[in-house]
């Protein structure tokens, strides 16, 4: 048999048929899909009916004009037996969506296809314009902060701030969490950086400041997070732009609405990019 190529998409009619943003925006989006050799038209059908998505139609044909600015929606990969693959999207992370999701998918996949799955792996979804969605209709420019989390020029000390953070992972609907560390560029020594302020030791980022060591083995999770740019100089004419990565332990969809407007109503700040949570192991048969 030869290989399925098509696109499926969830059309946003309604909730139930739409993907659901990290931020809980309902998009409309398509996904390109590639079906290994033992999995027939119908057999795809099947599995992309099985989270809600609708083949649009089987062709070679990438094409698909979005009505989201999603850069790359989450996905779960999933890796049978014979060692090939097959990822799909996957529409609702709250909540129980993404357990939903796998054993949705799991039976469809094998019903389908000739080999088992033994295991997923999770990639969060990419977004590029969230700045342009949380500005304050009230900040009509970019204000310079005069001090960054790097020394300007080149050159002096550069410190880090360190610690720990009460993470909440989006594979559990009970909202377990785990404590990752954290690295970020500070303009003090192991303090948080004077251009975010007590804004990172609130709800939602939670970056405490603690000698309290996080387990590093075992947990392969990248942190759902923001990457900020911040404008940094005496004007705007001669700023120069610093980029941070700032993780978010809150998982709820309200926690992420709140991390963005928090990063975007700073006067200096002018992009702002998120990437969800992504987990290597995220099940195992």
């Amino acid at each position: 048999m030869t290989k399925v190529y098509g696109l499926y998409t969830f059309p946003n009619t309604s909730a139930a048929d739409a993907y659901e943003a990290d931020d809980g925006r309902l998009a409309t989006l398509g996904n390109n899909f590639v079906a290994p050799p033992d999995i027939d038209a119908a057999g795809i059908t099947s599995i992309v009916n099985s989270v809600a998505g609708a083949v649009e139609r089987f062709t070679g044909d990438k094409t698909f004009c979005p009505q989201d600015s999603i850069k790359s929606p989450r996905k779960i990969t999933y890796t049978r037996s014979n060692g090939s693959t097959l990822s799909l999207v996957v529409p609702i992370r709250v909540g129980t969506g993404i357990a939903d999701a796998i054993s949705a998918n799991v039976a469809a996949i094998e019903a389908a296809g000739q080999f088992p799955v033994i295991c997923a792996s999770l990639e969060g979804e990419e977004v590029t314009d969230m700045y342009d969605t949380y500005v304050p209709a009230a900040k009509l420019t970019i204000a310079p902060a005069a001090i960054g989390n790097r020394p300007l020029p080149i050159a002096g000390i550069q410190y880090l701030f360190t610690g720990v953070q009460p993470y909440q992972i989006d594979f559990d609907p009970l909202g377990r969490v785990v404590l990752k560390p954290f690295k970020i560029f500070s303009n003090l020594d192991d303090l948080t950086p004077t251009l975010f302020g007590a804004a990172l030791a609130a709800v939602p980022f939670e970056l405490l400041n603690t000698p309290l060591a996080a387990c590093s083995a075992g947990d392969k999770r990248e942190p759902r997070h923001f990457i900020v740019t911040n404008a940094i100089g005496a004007a705007l004419a001669t700023a120069v732009g610093q980029k941070t990565k700032i993780p978010v332990a809150g998982s709820t969809n309200a926690n992420i609405i709140t991390a963005a407007t928090t990063l975007a109503t700073l006067g200096s700040t002018y992009c702002l990019d998120y990437k969800g949570e992504s987990n290597p192991r995220l099940w195992r048969s």
